[in-house]
């Protein structure tokens, strides 16, 4: 055999194996992460993974703070969801990984009504200052109405909000939709009108958290609302 196509054929073979044993890694830590975080639940076996040295070497910082992002909202820990925003805060991040990670952080801030989405949504208004991208616009104006819903409590969106349920949306936006719209009829303690809204909801959500939440919210207990 020519020495020439021996050399390319030992060096295709070693990329090979080099690729073969990235990916067999990456899928190691994959289910270990995965099983610390939404199997076993623990905090403190994730973290130490997340921060691994086999983490870091296959698996960038931007998608590791994602992933942690993801668990800390899975998990209900507000601290460490806006440390893990403060700790991405300046990182160059792709389009998709903005609009997962900014996207996700301020609903999850926004529903707990903490002021903290609104230093998020400027982030995301500088990004999409110039954006022509509509799905880029149609998160913003989402982000911009939660928050105008759950941080500034402004019951001048609902006619916005009533004006979208006009739209043919799936059965699980109208839920969203009509779960918002309720909040705001509820500042304005207009019991009936956030019941009934609740009860469409409920119609048309599969989601089981989200059933069981609005079965107690109209069980009596508004202050889940």
């Amino acid at each position: 055999m020519n020495k020439t196509i021996l050399i390319f054929l030992i060096i295709a073979a070693s990329l090979l194996l080099s690729v073969f044993l990235r990916n067999l890694a990456l899928d190691r830590i994959s289910r270990q992460l995965y099983q610390a975080a939404y199997v076993d639940k623990d905090t403190v076996l994730f973290e130490s993974l997340i921060d691994s040295l086999p983490a870091q070497m296959f698996i960038s910082e931007r998608s590791r703070k994602i992933m942690a992002l993801n668990y800390y909202i899975s998990a209900n820990d507000k601290d460490k969801v806006i440390r893990t925003c403060k700790e991405m805060n300046g990182k160059r991040l792709d389009g998709n990984e903005f609009r997962t990670f900014y996207g996700t952080a301020i609903g999850y801030l926004c529903d707990r009504e903490d002021p903290y989405a609104g230093a998020l949504l400027q982030e995301m208004k500088k990004r999409y200052s110039s954006s022509k991208d509509i799905s880029e616009l149609m998160l913003l104006y989402d982000c911009e109405l939660t928050h105008d819903i759950y941080i500034n409590k402004n019951i001048d969106r609902i006619p916005d909000i009533e004006e979208l349920l006009k739209n043919d949306l799936s059965d699980e936006e109208k839920a969203v939709y009509e779960y918002r719209l309720a909040k705001l009829y509820a500042y304005k303690n207009e019991k009936d009108k956030v019941k009934d809204l609740l009860k469409s909801a409920r119609g048309h959500t599969k989601n089981k958290a989200s059933q069981k939440k609005i079965d107690e919210i109209l069980s009596g207990n508004w202050s889940l609302l």
